[in-house]
């Protein structure tokens, strides 16, 4: 595992945020990326309504978070208890995923750039098929197509160019891996530099006046 300086998180009413060793405070990926219009999301909220909408995505959220615990525990080779059967489902589906994960660098690490003026928790560095990998894990209620995981794949991409930044090794595979409810999960495969760009791009634009205040 790699040792890497240790980020203040700062969770504010504005998004998360966090402070460099340096004392610089950078958004997070999520939250920059978070800025950014969804018409499907809004046009969602609105057929269900807000208290619905926050209800679910509540609940998505936190068996995102178990989830990601499960597998954590996996990777570090503990033994693991899901807390539901359709958890216990989920798990056992991803389990031929996490036999092509190999030397692990880091897991759930936070991780800063300068060049990219922003901040993160990645949720996996390691080898996958051999290959020097970010690896973000996901949860979804049905399929997704490819066209619809751009901002997954901009966030990974700005977690390698974090991560080279911090420990000089280059990243450019960015991983995927959705757990499906009730099916195989997806994996998707790309290439870093087809998404630094636009992360940047989105970046450049994100504007926060509480960003002063912290």
């Amino acid at each position: 595992m790699v040792v890497l300086p240790k980020l203040e998180q700062l969770n504010t009413d504005h998004g998360r945020f966090y402070r460099t060793p340096d004392g610089i405070v950078y958004p997070s990926v999520t939250t920059v990326l978070s800025s950014q219009k969804d018409d499907f999301l809004d046009e969602w909220r609105k057929a269900v309504g807000e208290e619905e909408a926050a209800k679910i995505s509540q609940r998505a959220s936190s068996r995102g978070t178990r989830i990601h615990k499960y597998i954590e525990e996996h990777l570090l080779g503990n033994s693991v208890k899901c807390s539901s059967i359709i958890d216990q489902v989920a798990y056992n589906s991803l389990i031929p995923v996490l036999s092509e994960i190999s030397d692990v660098r880091a897991i759930e690490t936070r991780l800063y750039s300068n060049y990219l003026k922003s901040a993160g928790t990645v949720d996996l560095c390691a080898r996958f098929k051999k290959r020097r990998s970010i690896i973000d894990w996901k949860t979804s209620n049905g399929l997704k197509y490819k066209s619809q995981l751009d901002s997954y794949f901009m966030q990974a991409a700005a977690y390698a160019v974090a991560w080279e930044e911090r420990t000089k090794e280059p990243i450019i595979n960015l991983v995927i891996i959705m757990a499906v409810d009730m099916d195989v999960p997806q994996l998707f495969i790309e290439h870093r530099d087809n998404w630094v760009g636009q992360y940047m791009k989105i970046r450049k634009e994100f504007k926060n006046e509480y960003m002063g205040a912290i």
